[in-house]
């Protein structure tokens, strides 16, 4: 019996041990998991933090840079952007942008009319008649977009120069609304590029 009860306790504490074992292992594993897990959040945070800082880096580089383009020359640009969109439309205006079209292009402009179904707070539409060569034409169409001093847009426009030396077509005139002049045309986050101060320069050397 004695030898019996000797091998019930050696197998007795062989057990506990397996058991304590798995334990341990089991206990082991949870913390690695925990901390992988914890690693794993710290990174992401870390991953987080640093693309905020190159956003922020980024908007502050897009913010000197604006700056840099805009100081010297912030009047010419306002300049001929309010030009080519005026706050307000007279009729003074408009005959001064066409007499500059004519001035430019070469073309007679011998009668218009305001087109009431498409003129809007923003937009005066006028039905223009004009003849010339058809150099001076092709000239106008090439160049009407600012050569009248204004933005001047057409949203359909078909032109065959064979044979021709008058036609009749729609031209849009714009000028800033009431609430964009209000709100300065925009929330003030929109960042000046270097292409956009090129474009403005563009349009300046059609003035």
């Amino acid at each position: 019996m004695e030898g019996v009860n000797k091998l019930k306790l050696l197998i007795s504490k062989k057990y506990i041990s397996v058991v304590l074992f798995i334990v341990l292992d089991i206990v082991f594993l949870v913390f690695i998991s925990f901390l992988g897990y914890k690693i794993y959040g710290i990174y992401s945070e870390m991953q987080s933090l640093k693309a905020e800082i190159d956003q922020l880096k980024s908007s502050s580089l897009l913010i000197k840079n604006n700056k840099d383009l805009l100081e010297d020359n912030i009047g010419e640009y306002n300049t001929v952007l309010d030009s080519i969109i005026p706050d307000t439309e007279t009729y003074f205006q408009v005959i001064s942008a066409f007499e500059q079209l004519e001035a430019k292009t070469g073309v007679n402009i011998e009668s218009y009319s305001i087109n009431l179904p498409e003129t809007t707070e923003d937009k005066m539409s006028l039905s223009l008649t004009i003849t010339g060569t058809k150099e001076s034409i092709e000239t106008l169409f090439e160049n009407y977009h600012y050569f009248g001093g204004r933005l001047m847009t057409n949203e359909k426009l078909e032109f065959n120069p064979e044979g021709l030396d008058s036609m009749t077509f729609l031209v849009n005139l714009f000028h800033a609304s009431t609430d964009e002049s209000a709100s300065g045309g925009g929330s003030g986050s929109n960042v000046i590029s270097s292409d956009d101060i090129e474009f403005i320069k563009q349009i300046e050397d059609k003035l």
